[in-house]
């Protein structure tokens, strides 16, 4: 096997105009420290393998985090292994962790999955380079459970692989995702060309039993003819999909079926972009698994739960990320025009993507894209391309609308790589990501993806307690008007502060605004510490009437 190559870096990610006004303050903070140092300091040292593949995380129902990566170190010959750590949210360190041996002496490790599946915890490891009784039959995903919470782990069937999708030497692992139904997980792989003789490339699918899972490895006949996989696109398809990236996504709820993207090079065929190579396709599949709606049997099988053939999503976009949840199925992606992270949400009934909604004019990398039980998504990316920072955004209305994107991690080094991460059903969200030979993890929360914007300003009041101090962004300049900080006190809105602003450049601009007696009330009962709203009320040279929403703060229509 093969190991699949690393995503190049985004071309164009640099700072462009976005809407006319962006974030200015949502909260008053007294004599507070840098607020991206702050958010920084809570993330909690998962491991240091020094050498490490990337970082997967998962989240329970109760919000407890499951990080498992693969250790590379070879420390003095020794082969690759697993390491886990599993957090909850506010404590300091890891409840429980330790090392995962590969069965038959296996020495190297594709990739890390997990998976949260009720009160089951997994750890799926892509392996290859065995030996020992077992040998083969131990390729290519061995799995570890926990029925505990992560205290003891048990490895499956002595480390048999549970799955298989290898196509050629050029097959490399996805992920892994809990299939629509009772008791089923689900791991894909994508594959190059391969050798002279050998299959040629495609996506493949296979879904295997929680429980008791048959050996179904790489070696011939060893699985069972219902759990063998499914490749994804027809040989007959000229535009073969190659490991260049993908993904997927499952939901459980009240549409249940699996959503898979991928990235595409082609300029003209079934997937070619006029005008652009860079294109995305995807698979979609409904239902429940069972053996009249398999997820193991190819589109066109009348027993098949896939119901589309390999189809263009869009095109002149690239690096997508699919999720899933109570409010359906949605794509986070970079626009190859202007390098936008944007988010398409996935219409079912017409197997269609819809119109692009801006979450950051900075572009993203390695993005992940989860959802709470209300249907709340959250994405997480690098900012701007390699080395982060990890910035955060999120919807309240199934990706129609976005808080502006805002650091949570910060590494001004610029080590940050491979960022993964998961929210749990109660909105608790788990971040983890590579840096200078760690593995790293911070909690995030519906409340702080909220406000996330307003610590990213650093939004703070002055040491005398007059003064509130706002920095506000122009991005198409010139713009001025007036800001209100108000706040809701027993029930009734109150203004704290109020001041001009005048902005003649782009950019984050910072300014005094006076604060009320009302608001030296509340500043010296809280000391310096509360939440409040920002009234912008602007008048903006160069666009009109655009209207935006971050936490609390207002954007107010421009008027003519």
């Amino acid at each position: 096997m093969g190991t699949m190559p690393a995503k190049p870096t985004p071309r164009g990610l640099g700072r462009r105009s976005g809407a006319v006004l962006a974030a200015a303050a949502l909260a008053i903070l007294l004599g507070a420290s840098s607020a991206t140092a702050a958010v920084s300091g809570r993330a909690v040292l998962a491991g240091t393998p020094y050498e490490s593949g990337p970082p997967a995380v998962a989240v329970a129902a109760n919000g407890v985090a499951l990080v498992a990566w693969a250790n590379e170190k070879d420390l003095e010959g020794a082969s690759n292994f697993v390491q886990y750590c599993v957090i909850a949210a506010g404590d300091k360190t890891c409840a429980h962790s330790g090392n995962l041996i590969p069965a038959a002496e296996g020495e190297h490790i594709d990739g890390v999955h997990v998976l949260v599946d009720g009160g089951t915890f997994v750890i799926l490891a892509d392996v290859y380079g065995v030996k020992g009784p077992i040998g083969e039959d131990a390729v290519p995903e061995q799995e570890w459970q926990s029925t505990d919470e992560g205290a003891t782990w048990s490895i499956v069937d002595e480390g048999r692989s549970v799955a298989n999708g290898i196509l050629s030497a050029d097959t490399g692992p996805l992920n892994a995702v809990i299939v629509p139904g009772t008791g089923y997980l689900g791991f894909g792989w994508q594959s190059a060309a391969g050798k002279k003789g050998e299959e040629p490339p495609a996506p493949t699918f296979d879904v295997f039993p929680l429980e008791n899972p048959s050996e179904c490895a790489v070696v011939e006949g060893h699985c069972p003819p219902e759990e063998e996989y499914t490749r994804l696109e027809a040989e007959s398809n000229p535009d073969a999909v190659t490991n260049t990236g993908g993904n997927f996504a499952s939901e459980a709820g009240g549409e249940p079926g699996i959503l898979a993207i991928f990235n595409t090079l082609f300029s003209n065929g079934p997937l070619g972009c006029t005008g652009s190579s860079f294109g995305t396709a995807f698979v979609y599949g409904s239902g429940d698994q069972s053996s009249t709606n398999s997820y193991n049997l190819p589109f066109g099988n009348p027993d098949s739960a896939w119901r589309t053939e390999m189809s263009q999503a869009a095109c002149g976009e690239e690096y997508p990320v699919v999720g899933g949840g109570p409010s359906g199925f949605g794509v986070v992606e970079n626009k190859e025009s202007d390098g936008h992270a944007v988010f398409q949400r996935f219409n079912a009934s017409t197997r269609s993507f819809g119109s692009p909604i801006l979450i950051s004019s900075d572009g993203e990398l390695a993005a992940s894209l989860s959802q709470d039980e209300s249907g709340h998504e959250y994405t997480t990316f690098l900012r701007g391309g390699d080395g982060g920072p990890i910035a955060l955004a999120y919807s309240e209305d199934a990706g129609g609308a976005w808080t502006p994107a805002a650091t949570i991690v910060h590494d001004p080094h610029g080590d940050i790589s491979a960022p993964s991460s998961d929210v749990g059903a109660d909105a608790q969200g788990w971040v983890t990501w590579n840096e200078n030979g760690s593995v790293l993890v911070q909690p995030f929360d519906a409340a702080e993806a909220i406000s996330a914007a307003a610590a990213n300003a650093d939004s703070r009041g002055s040491d005398t307690h007059r003064d509130a101090i706002v920095k506000i962004e122009c991005s198409v300049a010139p713009c001025s008007g007036t800001a209100t900080v108000s706040a809701k006190i027993h029930g009734h809105q109150v203004k704290l502060a109020s001041g001009h602003f005048s902005i003649s450049a782009g950019g984050f601009h910072t300014f005094k605004l006076s604060l009320t007696h009302a608001g030296r009330s509340e500043v010296k009962r809280h000391k310096g510490r509360f939440s409040a709203d920002v009234l912008l009320s602007t008048k903006v040279a160069a666009l009109h009437g655009l209207a935006s929403r971050v936490d609390d703060v207002r954007f107010t229509p421009a008027r003519r």
